[in-house]
């Protein structure tokens, strides 16, 4: 059974990982400085812009992670294929004639530049889905402030237990149920009281740090950069292996066997050889390009040829 790739490295996991971590504690720590029963728009304004401060260093952080960590996944993977094509005795073509010097280079290059892209575009689109989370807390944060003012005016400090409940899952959308003890019918309950219980609501939506938001879903940002690294590094080795395959113009690959492959995808894949061009006679074309093939995928693309299967297989 083959060992996973050398790639993605889970210290440059880690890394982003950690720069991802930092940012979501920085960010619960300004939001959860504020209270609804104080609330105002400069703070809020004055907060928001404490975290947009937050997701520009992280943007950076993030562009600087796929531009070093993307690209050494391509170049080592790049490196690898090349000896294995050496090992099953693979020759490099000879250059057609025209063709310009240093073209493979090139060609290493854009694919590199377009795996780098495709990165930092996932984090740059993630991270203003952050902007977006913190934007509705503090929308929340203001609604609950004008609604404890509504009763204030009304010089209502203490309300019946149906009227706290209904206020309550208002405030927050539904997100909150009021589970104090009541006496006879009423709540000993003043604004302030209620003002806690809604704050302490809040920051359980946030304490765990799901501020990023994809198709709908919300994702705790440090898993979500994991998710991201793992996905395109092992999609970084895909690509350089089928570029050193096209450059000796080799067509096979095999995608070996690892431990734990997910049944619904990736378990009818182990241990075949496909045609990366889909022209061979004898054996299917590479599914969907090559790993991965879900996020996190652990598979990866070893290339052969027909005279190693059959050294294999005496």
């Amino acid at each position: 059974m083959s060992r996973l790739g050398l790639i993605p490295k889970e210290e440059m996991v880690k890394r982003i990982g950690s720069a991802y971590a930092g940012a979501s504690r920085s960010i619960v720590t300004i939001l959860r400085d504020l209270n609804p029963d104080s609330y105002t728009a400069t703070a809020g304004g004055a907060a928001l812009a404490r975290v947009r401060a937050i997701v520009e260093q992280l943007n950076m952080k993030a562009a600087e992670w796929a531009r070093r960590s993307v690209k050494a996944a391509y170049q080592e993977s790049r490196g690898i294929a090349e000896t294995r094509l050496e090992a099953i005795g693979a020759q490099r073509p000879k250059p057609k004639k025209g063709a310009k010097a240093g073209s493979a280079d090139k060609r290493h290059k854009k694919a590199i530049a377009l795996a780098v892209k495709r990165t930092t575009r996932d984090y740059l689109k993630a991270n203003r889905t952050i902007l977006v989370t913190a934007g509705r807390y503090l929308s929340t944060l203001a609604y609950a402030r004008k609604k404890l003012d509504d009763y204030r005016e009304a010089s209502v400090q203490a309300f019946t237990s149906e009227a706290i409940k209904d206020y309550i899952k208002k405030t927050v959308a539904g997100a909150l149920v009021s589970k104090s003890k009541y006496n006879a019918g009423e709540a000993d309950l003043t604004s302030k009281d209620i003002a806690g219980k809604i704050r302490a609501k809040l920051l359980d939506q946030i304490g765990g740090g799901d501020f990023i938001i994809v198709n709908g879903k919300s994702y705790n940002v440090k898993s979500y950069a994991e998710l991201v690294a793992r996905t395109r590094m092992r999609e970084s080795q895909t690509q350089a292996t089928i570029e050193l395959a096209n450059e000796f113009e080799n067509d096979l690959a095999e995608i070996p066997r690892h431990d734990n492959p997910c049944e619904e995808i990736c378990a009818e894949y182990q241990g075949k050889v496909y045609s990366i061009s889909g022209k061979h006679p004898d054996y299917p074309m590479l599914p969907d390009g090559g790993p991965p093939f879900h996020p996190r995928c652990e598979c990866t693309l070893n290339l052969t040829s027909e005279t190693a299967l059959r050294w294999r297989n005496k």
